[in-house]
C-alpha cells in the first residue's frame, strides 16, 4: 500500500509539473502600442493583433502531377488589415482610431 501511494504521488507531481509547464509556454507576452502614435490617448497593453480575414497567393505553391517534393519551395504573399487589438482577457484593449488603418503586407 505504501508503493502505491508513492507512485501516486509522484504522478500527481508530475502531472502538475507538466501542467504548469505547459502553461509557462503558452502565455503571452504583452507589447505597449499606441494607436494614436504619440498623440492622445497613450500605450495601452496588447496581447494579440487580430487581423480581419485576408487574402493569400501561394507562388509556386500546386507543381506538377508529381505535387510537393522534399526541398520545393513556395512563396505565400499575403496582407490584411487590423479588426481589434486585445487584451489578456480576450477582449478589446483599445478603439482603433476612426480613419486609421492598420495593415501587413509579406
Amino acid at each position: 500500500m505504501r508503493i502505491d501511494k508513492t507512485v501516486r504521488g509522484a504522478a500527481l507531481a508530475v502531472a502538475l509539473a507538466a501542467s504548469a509547464f505547459a502553461q509557462a509556454q503558452t502565455e503571452t507576452v504583452p507589447i505597449q502600442f499606441n494607436p494614436n502614435g504619440t498623440g492622445a490617448g497613450g500605450a495601452v497593453a496588447v496581447h494579440t493583433w487580430d487581423w480581419a480575414p485576408n487574402s493569400s497567393l501561394a507562388l509556386k505553391g500546386i507543381p506538377g502531377p508529381a505535387g510537393l517534393v522534399t526541398g520545393s519551395k513556395f512563396v505565400v504573399l499575403s496582407q490584411a488589415s487590423l479588426g481589434v487589438l486585445l487584451n489578456s482577457n480576450g477582449l478589446p484593449a483599445v478603439a482603433i482610431p476612426a480613419g486609421t488603418e492598420f495593415t501587413f503586407v509579406t
